[in-house]
């Protein structure tokens, strides 16, 4: 049996971040603890060491480079709220750093890694090796990643809030200098192809084969490394296939109703701040305009691989009409069959929950939702398998990846609503310019809105252009600088289950 109004109580009003937290306490427990490598089973510590290393011989040098660290360091200047491990396992680190060992030991190991290693209690040393290894292969110069990680935070808007306050610095700062997907040929051939890719299956070893003419042996290197430098995979919604539109509010404050979106953004044009924020219909229940769809432009051959750094260009597209466009998107809903059924509050509901799952892929998709709907939400299997099924099979979700292109990147958003005489020049121009930008509008394509992600060294360059493109097409827009995000799809989607 499924209660669905009792999954709309319990859920309806909450954060994405929270909600995040409190669905992976359900289905794992404690994740935010961490073993010290003294005090924890020595069959659990041989798991995370190379089989050439002694452990008890390992844990007396481990033993010294804590007390090192520990004078080396401020312990006042250490998170409050950290665990006994936390020192502990940045010792262990270190230990396996000046040993020599070839980190490559820890991809090659028989155990799955990331989530099982923090549901292990060694979440922190999977960080610190993976993010160690990952900068040798990409042959980045050496980072003293253990000071990083005890220094204060430095915020980013990609990674999200959590309550932990030592598991944010930890993720936070290795964000900021983990290496990118687009810094390797290999991967950024990955990159190229994977955005493209519409199912469940992701970076598939065969695929990566295929892709980049490697062996299987190192496909499946390059598999690991991709996942590992930020490949996100999240359900889109589409429209056309469930009546659900996206509504765009500006305002001077917060409003107190659960936005999808909320967003505190500069307008560049007045230099003030305002609120915008994005919510879910039914199309039929607002009047006026909506965003109908939504499409994503990848422009990986941005990327300069000679200096390292992403550039803009212009798009010569001499485009007047919706079709000229849509070459330009490298995925968007736009290509799935339609279908007249109406969505029914089961369907609702599993798309509600479809948008909270965290946004990292995982290369066992399928196994893993079930185990989010089931033990999460405490859904029936059979009830989990089955609405999953119907939501794909009616083609109300669509499978999205895209990579995180840097940690502190820039969000530029561009309001439009005109003829389709301005838009269309003014879009095409747009859309090639960044490094990724997303489309959201109705779809005529006169009304609507555009993201572009990219690094700060861009900013300048991408305002003046953005600004020249709105004069040289005439078109009605204004450009806002987002500074802060919210996000609560899944509650405001709940919302939309009657009572």
């Amino acid at each position: 049996m499924l209660n669905i109004k009792d999954i709309k109580k319990e859920f309806g009003g909450i954060g994405h971040s929270t909600l995040l937290e409190q669905i992976t306490r359900r289905i794992h427990g404690p994740y935010d603890y961490l073993y010290h490598p003294c005090r924890a089973e020595k069959s659990l510590l041989a798991k995370y060491i190379p089989d050439t290393m002694n452990v008890d011989e390992l844990l007396t040098h481990v033993t010294q480079k804590q007390k090192d660290l520990a004078r080396r360091f401020n312990i006042s200047k250490f998170p409050s709220d950290r665990n006994p491990g936390f020192l502990g396992q940045a010792a262990l680190f270190e230990t396996l750093r000046e040993s020599g060992e070839d980190l490559s030991f820890y991809f090659n190991g028989i155990y799955e890694r990331g989530d099982a290693s923090w549901l292990d209690g060694f979440g922190l040393l999977d960080t610190l090796i993976g993010f160690t290894y990952l900068r040798q292969y990409f042959g980045f110069e050496e980072v003293d990643i253990v000071q990083r990680i005890f220094e204060s935070i430095a915020p980013s808007e990609v990674i999200l809030t959590l309550e932990k306050n030592w598991m944010y610095r930890v993720i936070t700062n290795v964000s900021a200098l983990i290496p990118r997907v687009v810094e390797n040929q290999y991967t950024r051939e990955v990159m190229k192809n994977l955005v493209k890719i519409q199912d469940a299956m992701g970076p598939t070893v065969s695929r990566i084969a295929k892709w980049t003419g490697l062996s299987r042996h190192m496909a499946t290197r390059i598999r690991d490394i991709v996942i590992a430098t930020g490949l996100v995979h999240s359900q889109s919604i589409v429209p056309k296939n469930t009546g659900i539109v996206l509504k765009l509010t500006r305002s001077q404050s917060i409003q107190n109703k659960t936005g999808a979106e909320d967003l505190l953004c500069t307008s560049l044009k007045e230099n003030s701040n305002c609120f915008i924020t994005i919510t879910y219909h039914f199309r039929d229940a607002i009047d006026g305009e909506a965003l109908e769809f939504e499409a994503y432009a990848h422009n990986i051959d941005n990327y300069d691989a000679q200096t390292g750094l992403w550039t803009i260009c212009r798009n010569s597209s001499k485009a007047r009409s919706v079709s000229d466009i849509y070459p330009l998107f490298s995925n968007s809903d736009i290509t799935l069959p339609g279908n007249k059924a109406a969505p029914t509050d089961r369907d609702i509901l599993f798309i509600a929950l479809l948008k909270s799952m965290a946004i990292e892929h995982r290369p066992h998709w399928k196994r893993e939702v079930l185990q989010w709907l089931v033990n999460g939400y405490d859904i029936p299997q059979k009830i989990a398998e089955e609405g999953l099924r119907n939501v794909f099979r009616k083609h109300m979700i669509r499978h999205q990846y895209s990579f995180i292109l840097c940690n502190d990147r820039h969000n530029l958003l561009v309001l439009f609503e005109d003829s389709s005489k301005n838009t269309i020049p003014f879009i095409a121009e747009i859309l090639s310019i960044a490094p990724t930008v997303v489309l959201r509008a109705n779809n005529q394509m006169t009304y609507g809105c555009l993201y572009m992600y990219y690094p700060p060294y861009l900013s300048q360059d991408l305002h003046n252009l953005v600004i020249s493109a709105i004069s040289e097409t005439g078109v009605n827009a204004e450009v806002f600088e987002i500074k802060a995000s919210k996000y609560a799809e899944t509650a405001n989607l709940l919302d939309l289950i009657p009572e």
